[in-house]
């Protein structure tokens, strides 16, 4: 396979396990932290207005999610890749980043939150293309 058809797919393979990772995580957040009845997951105005009655488990959840999720996407890409894990694993990294920021663009969250979740995707990216890196063996001296 050409080395640059191989590096996009890497990629893409990575934001797909990123987003699987993110949608689990949520959806298990949402199990153990409802959303009050009155919020609309689906509407983005019900979700702004109800900002303050999110259950602080709920945005953890959403945090650990997009934490988990960049690692083990950044550790695909990196694993598919075969060379330059570090940059593989970046791609996915600033993709999911990119998207978080959208999202929070748009449906305003706590500062805490904002800062949590920015400063988790850079640890999770580097932490997941360390993973992801092939070593090779120990060192061997011939005698």
């Amino acid at each position: 396979m050409h080395p640059v058809v191989r590096s996009v797919l890497a990629v893409v393979a990575g934001v797909v396990v990123a987003g699987i990772v993110i949608a689990l995580m949520e959806a298990i957040g949402h199990t153990l932290f409802p959303l009050p009845g009155h919020i609309d997951p689906a509407h983005a105005d019900s979700l702004q207005a109800s900002m303050d009655d999110i259950p602080p488990g709920s945005m953890l959840f959403v945090i650990a999610g997009w934490g988990l999720g960049t690692f083990f996407g950044a550790l695909a890409a990196a694993r598919l890749a075969r060379r330059f894990a570090l940059v593989h694993a970046c791609c996915v990294g600033f993709i999911m980043m990119a998207m978080a920021v959208i999202i929070m663009t748009l449906i305003p969250h706590p500062t805490w939150f904002f800062i949590t979740a920015i400063a988790i995707f850079p640890i999770a990216t580097w932490l997941g293309a360390r993973g992801g890196e092939r070593r090779s063996g120990p060192a061997r001296i011939s005698t």
